[in-house]
């Protein structure tokens, strides 16, 4: 058993003290080493795919990485990746897990589920690589947007793709995923397969999902909770964000024309386990009624804001940081700490993962680097005040200088 570690959208398996990027979308594995042992078992890796090496690698998930591991390696094992409790399991010998089989078929190496889009039947690679989910760009633009993503492909390089949440089928389960465009070159190697799109490690999320090539099977397991919940979908205050900045929600805590009105029945809406974006929510610029809601929410239950506090501590910053407007998107994660804060653990949790998240951002060794380091460590909270710090300490290059959303599609 490894520790597997979600970062920025990626997924890792730790191996003798480095990450490897987990990559069923890629038939063939490179690192920095000659070498990888995993079970007991030990497998040649090569330098470079498609002039991707370890340091190109690195610098486009943002995170150091001894290499990536595809579908020659990933294949030769029985795989349970456990995200929820941050563990992965390689097996030689057949494991057992529970759940809903969904049968695998491999296409150029790389594994593909049928799936349900619009009614629609067809087939999709199962890619653990893909930070996000991608599809048809005609089923894209009749959907909402929900902000620009940022992401690479072997041998392409970098691009950027509009995204919308799109609701689809895995067998007898239901998702809402955040789904993209691939560019014109991959869309046409899906045509050429017969393939309409690509299904990414969303699905995976803090969830148990069994990856058994040996039996061409994929089965996912999730709890009577987590169904309820919908945890595989888009990170619903990631969602937020994008849509207040889209609509220029006013986040001022001074305010006193509209008291943040879009943000506190959005907070209602959050802790209801509704996905912004999607037909049922119903916090909007021009909505002009929320009597469908309540009356207006000066305070929050407990219950409520721990739903909110899970969702928010699954947030990835730098995913709202690059597609919001800087510093709106501050603004946004003060209103959560002073109107969803709690005496609680949970809430503690939530300053400890956001605090790890801006310390990415922030200069190193600055007064504010190592308030946010004390915080990771569990000593103190996370206040409007140290965001107010960080606006001034951030690497501006790649933080500060954001359009709003409504301006880059």
């Amino acid at each position: 058993m490894y520790k597997l570690k979600y970062i920025s959208g990626h997924i890792y398996v730790e191996i003798n003290g480095l990450d490897w990027l987990v990559d069923t979308g890629s038939p063939s594995s490179f690192g920095s080493l000659n070498n990888l042992k995993i079970e007991n078992k030990i497998f040649t890796i090569l330098p470079s795919l498609l002039n991707l090496d370890v340091t190109t690698l690195s610098k486009y998930v943002e995170h150091e990485v001894a290499g990536l591991i595809g579908t020659d390696i990933l294949n030769q094992f029985y795989i349970i990746f456990d995200s929820k409790n941050g563990k992965i399991t390689f097996s030689v010998d057949p494991l057992v897990l529970e759940g809903e089989i969904l049968d695998i078929d491999e296409i150029m190496g790389i594994p593909s589920i049928a799936v349900t889009v619009d009614n629609d039947e067809g087939y999709m690679f199962f890619d653990t690589g893909a930070q996000i989910s991608y599809i048809q760009q005609s089923i894209i633009t009749k959907n909402k947007p929900t902000g620009i993503i940022k992401d690479f492909y072997p041998g392409v390089g970098q691009f950027e793709t509009e995204t919308a949440v799109i609701d689809l089928q895995l067998g007898n389960l239901d998702y809402t995923l955040q789904c993209g465009y691939l560019p014109e070159i991959l869309n046409m190697t899906l045509m050429m397969t017969n393939t309409i799109g690509i299904i990414g490690n969303e699905t995976i999320q803090d969830a148990v999902v069994g990856y058994f090539p040996k039996e061409n099977k994929l089965i996912f397991n999730r709890s009577v909770e987590e169904g309820k919940r919908n945890i595989f979908q888009t990170n619903s205050f990631e969602s937020l964000c994008f849509l207040a900045s889209n609509e220029n929600w006013c986040w001022n805590l001074s305010c006193t024309t509209c008291g943040n009105m879009h943000f506190r029945y959005g907070f209602v809406e959050l802790a209801n386990l509704k996905l912004p974006g999607t037909k049922n929510w119903l916090v909007h610029t021009k909505t002009s009624t929320y009597k469908k809601i309540g009356d207006f929410p000066r305070t929050y239950s407990l219950k409520q804001k721990s739903t909110i506090q899970e969702i928010c501590i699954e947030a990835n910053l730098q995913n709202i940081a690059k597609q919001c407007t800087h510093p709106d998107w501050l603004g946004y994660l003060g209103l959560v700490l002073v109107h969803i804060n709690s005496d609680t653990e949970l809430f503690q949790k939530l300053s400890i993962s956001w605090a790890q998240q801006l310390r990415l951002m922030v200069y190193k060794n600055s007064a504010i680097d190592i308030k946010l380091q004390e915080i990771a460590d569990g000593n103190g909270l996370l206040s409007i005040n140290d965001l107010e710090s960080c606006e001034y300490s951030f690497k501006r290059s790649d933080y500060e200088l954001h359009k709003p959303i409504s301006d880059t599609i």
